[in-house]
């Protein structure tokens, strides 16, 4: 009898298939603190364009491949580089070779995309989404070939809300 119920109850759940791929991320489903929330367009772009100009500036594409893995990239500036993923920001770059250094450009645009989606399971994994601004901004826990990945890919990749990354 009570084996009975409990099938009735399944029975009546209709469960949805979603397609899935665990190598891809949909947009929608990358998860980030609080802060970034509904931050507008408006804000995460100029900010944005301020780190791809600081990243030119500190100079990264000259620097020796030990110090690209150095940690000096907080989780709020990586954050925000991923909420401009989300929002479908086109950096635009010109000459990337003015701003990359060869250890990005090296690689084929489907290989970045793979290290895009690598670093928001790191940043998923690794930040939590209650913490505030100032908080995100204490964390260093990325370096500045994770940054390049992430503003490399914002110069290439094409928006649409239903794609995955």
């Amino acid at each position: 009898m009570f084996g009975s119920v409990i099938n009735n109850v399944f029975k009546s759940v209709k469960l949805k298939k979603r397609d899935y791929d665990p190598e891809m991320i949909a947009a929608d489903d990358i998860h980030l603190p609080l802060v970034f929330k509904g931050m507008p367009q408006v804000i995460v772009n100029p900010a944005v364009k301020t780190e791809l100009q600081a990243y030119k500036s500190l100079g990264y594409r000259f620097k020796d491949r030990r110090e690209l893995n150095v940690l000096e990239y907080n989780s709020y500036q990586i954050g925000l580089m991923i909420q401009a993923i989300k929002i479908g920001l086109d950096l635009k770059i010109e000459r990337p070779k003015s701003y990359f250094h060869q250890e990005i450009l090296q690689h084929e645009n489907r290989t970045i995309t793979a290290f895009v989606i690598d670093i928001i399971k790191k940043y998923e994994k690794d930040v939590s989404i209650t913490l505030s601004e100032t908080m995100l901004r204490k964390e260093n826990l990325f370096s500045p070939l994770e940054a390049g990945y992430l503003l490399y890919y914002l110069s290439f990749y094409i928006y649409d809300p239903k794609y995955k990354i």
